[in-house]
């Protein structure tokens, strides 16, 4: 063995043997196993664990002495003197070379064994820093148990580390996939959100009161995807924020659906609005349409209570019907503009009869029934007209005015036979004067004239009487 590197194993050398046969064939004898011993040990020294590599070390440095001592026995004359000796230390040695020869068997074992571990093992680290990176729950634990195989291996305990990380290995595994799993779920979520997130900020504002279960829905979803986005669940997090597209494209579809059928309402109920504020039927003359105004003003707030729930289609179908509402009070309207000028026109055309109708001339006096019934005729007539009635109210007048035709044929008959009474009387006045005439040689006919004079009477009465 060089000098240097029996410093460096700690061996001195052996004592120098005599140079008889006994002695040489002794010293040949040990330095050959010691020689196999220090072989194993400057394996071990680099490849084995320094705890058990010391003591065995130890036990070859005890070999020397033994040796030595041995050697100082031999007596050239009495090779039986030193043989016991020189037995036992050779068996001594050789047991020492083979434990030393096994110890570096398990030892070179054991590294062998971690090489095949160690690519792995480098592996495994690369996956731990990632894991630590990714700031997963169970990586401190790992990286304590991968420091502690790392210490193993530093120590050249390569056995104990090759069991403890074949246990970690397989713990290892489903973890890092998990994560594997994660990330690529995290590389597709991250765009998918960004992409979201203003039109999730959109779907949040108040518009109408009747989405607000789609937006609670979404919200619900936000909330359990921020939930699993805070614990690293990105593969949840990508079902969820898939989902929440999902409901915010059903959302948005519903809210342009709202807001075009809330156009439409609207754009229907400005001028219907202005219409209805415009409907004036207290005129006397449209008491008859207040009804129809009111089912108007009904049929508004009733369209305005839908349009206030958002039902905006129901609305737009009921502001419809109050325009047609409208169109129908407008023709009403017109056609009582119409009757009420044909009554006008008509009344304009019999008052003058009407009020020369209703003088009360003696002559006359036999006419008063038709004169009640003209004046009652008209008092209905007018009655309707009042009421807006101006279609009964026209039928009325056009019948007032036969009944005018009639009363005045009447009173042109008593008219004509008063008249052909006055001129009978005229002609028989100057008789009945000179029958008034008392001359006693007529006393005889005072019978006769008193016949006169009473038949002059009832004449007369029956004339102021109109007959």
């Amino acid at each position: 063995m060089p000098p240097d590197l029996k410093n460096e194993m700690g061996v001195d050398a052996p004592a120098q043997a005599g140079s008889d046969q006994q002695s040489q064939q002794f010293k040949a004898s040990f330095q050959g196993e010691l020689g196999k011993i220090n072989e194993n040990l400057q394996y071990t020294a680099t490849h084995a664990e320094q705890a058990k590599h010391g003591p065995m070390a130890g036990k070859r440095d005890a070999l020397t002495p033994a040796f030595q001592s041995a050697l100082a026995q031999i007596d050239p004359a009495n090779t039986g003197k030193a043989q016991g000796a020189i037995d036992s230390t050779l068996s001594t040695t050789r047991s020492v070379g083979a434990e030393v020869s096994a110890f570096r068997e398990a030892a070179e074992k054991a590294y062998d064994d971690w090489q095949t571990r160690q690519g792995d093992f480098d592996t495994s680290i690369g996956q731990i820093e990632e894991l630590e990176a990714w700031e997963d729950a169970k990586a401190p634990t790992l990286r304590q148990v991968s420091g502690m195989i790392q210490k193993q291996v530093d120590q050249r305990q390569y056995a104990p580390a090759g069991v403890a990380f074949d246990a970690l290995k397989p713990k290892l595994a489903p973890i890092y996939e998990e994560y594997q799993k994660q990330k690529a779920a995290k590389e597709q979520f991250d765009p998918q959100l960004a992409a979201l997130e203003p039109r999730l900020a959109e779907a949040a504002t108040p518009k109408f009161d009747k989405l607000k279960p789609k937006q609670d829905e979404i919200a619900s979803g936000k909330t359990t995807m921020d939930a699993a986005v805070a614990k690293k669940d990105y593969v949840q997090g990508l079902e969820v924020v898939g989902q929440l597209e999902g409901q915010v494209d059903t959302y948005q579809s519903a809210l342009e659906e709202l807001e075009q059928q809330k156009a439409a309402y609207e754009e229907a109920l400005g001028p219907v609005q202005s219409r209805v504020q415009s409907v004036a039927v207290s005129e006397p003359q449209y008491v008859k349409l207040q009804p129809q105004a009111q089912e108007i003003t009904s049929a508004q707030a009733g369209a305005q209570a839908s349009a206030e729930g958002e039902e905006f289609v129901q609305a737009l179908s009921q502001v419809q019907d109050v325009s047609s509402k409208l169109d129908a009070l407008d023709e009403a309207k017109a056609e009582v503009d119409r009757l009420k000028a044909e009554y006008d026109s008509a009344y304009a055309a019999v008052q003058p009869r009407l009020q020369a109708a209703a003088s009360s001339e003696p002559q006359y006096a036999k006419l008063q029934p038709q004169q009640q019934e003209i004046a009652a005729a008209q008092s209905t007539m007018e009655a309707a007209a009042q009421a807006g009635e101006y279609e009964q109210a026209n039928t009325q007048v056009a019948e007032l005015g036969a009944k005018l035709d009639v009363f005045e044929e009447a009173k042109a008959e008593i008219d004509r036979q008063k008249e052909e009474y006055e001129a009978a009387l005229a002609e028989i006045k100057p008789r009945l004067d000179a029958l008034s005439v008392s001359e006693p040689q007529y006393a005889k006919l005072q019978p006769q004239q008193q016949e006169i004079v009473a038949a002059q009477s009832t004449m007369e009465a029956a004339a102021q009487a109109g007959e």
